[in-house]
């Protein structure tokens, strides 16, 4: 059951890694880069919560389907996994306009295995058959966190990774005699957190 259309909410907290320490990372003392390094730890937090499909800060998401799964075992798996911090909220309509919410616990149960993040009709391990199906007729809420109070150290390492590369290259092509690729190191620091979305 793909997505039809994803919204995530624009963080404006306290990202995990500061100014300060990007800038030691990079080894830059001058504040003239401030700005640019302050983006650069936003681009790199986005980039491997996408790549990972794992909230390093807290969001609000919304998923757009179609319609309901209509095959066993009936699980609509969420995008971004972690601890939930506020729903899901799960609504679908019945026609162009009327919309239905359903209740968790009385018409579907949320599971989580290894940080991942399903919901499951309960009852007739159903869902509804009334579905106006239409791109986005099902929606469903939900507000991932981080599962701990700190991200793992091998994402902040691979978000340390990602700021100076795009730090020390500032162009999408080289000229230099070298061809330069983003570090191996990042895809394995990565590759033990990514949690596949089907």
């Amino acid at each position: 059951m793909a997505i039809y259309k994803k919204n995530v909410s624009v963080f404006s907290g306290t990202e995990p890694i500061g100014l300060t320490e990007a800038r030691d990372f990079l080894k830059v003392s001058g504040t003239d880069d401030d700005t640019y390094i302050t983006e650069l730890i936003k681009v790199a937090r986005e980039i491997i919560e996408k790549e990972t499909n794992t909230v390093l800060v807290e969001h609000h998401i919304e998923e757009f389907f179609t319609r309901f799964p209509t095959e066993a075992p009936y699980t609509i798996q969420l995008q971004y996994s972690g601890t939930l911090a506020a729903g899901p909220t799960l609504k679908y309509r019945t026609d162009e306009t009327t919309s239905v919410t359903l209740t968790e616990d009385t018409d579907y149960r949320v599971s989580e295995y290894n940080g991942v993040l399903s919901l499951t009709p309960m009852g007739t391990n159903s869902w509804p058959n009334d579905v106006y199906i239409e791109t986005g007729s099902v929606s469903i809420n939900y507000k991932p966190q981080p599962p701990n109070a700190e991200i793992p150290l091998p994402l902040k390492q691979a978000m340390r990774l990602l700021i100076c590369h795009f730090y020390d290259d500032r162009s999408a092509v080289t000229f230099s005699s070298e061809a330069k690729e983003m570090p191996l190191g990042y895809k394995r620091l990565i590759q033990s957190y990514k949690n596949y979305f089907f």
